[in-house]
């Protein structure tokens, strides 16, 4: 798509009131190629889909900043997997 197509659509977006917006939004949010992680990972969400396990495949993340910011909570003692390990014996 040119430039100048690219400009006009975006142009037509901005025109739209927000309901439409949301529409504009979801089927692009919908569409295969648009998600970030291509490929398998968009096979295996359609299949997780298509067979009941999954309702709907959500986006992918937005706010990627707050998503890398993520850190786990620190815990005293002994990992927490040693201890799920344990209470299954």
């Amino acid at each position: 798509m040119a430039t100048t197509e690219l400009e006009n659509l975006i142009q037509q977006i901005r025109s739209l009131n927000p309901e439409e917006r949301r529409k504009v939004k979801a089927a692009i949010d919908t569409e295969p190629a648009a998600s970030a992680t291509g490929g398998v990972e968009d096979r295996f969400d359609q299949l997780l889909l298509r067979d009941g396990l999954i309702e709907r495949i959500p986006p992918p993340v937005a706010d990627t900043q707050s998503y890398n910011a993520w850190r786990p909570i620190p815990i005293e003692g002994k990992p927490l997997s040693e201890t799920v390990i344990e209470e299954r014996r």
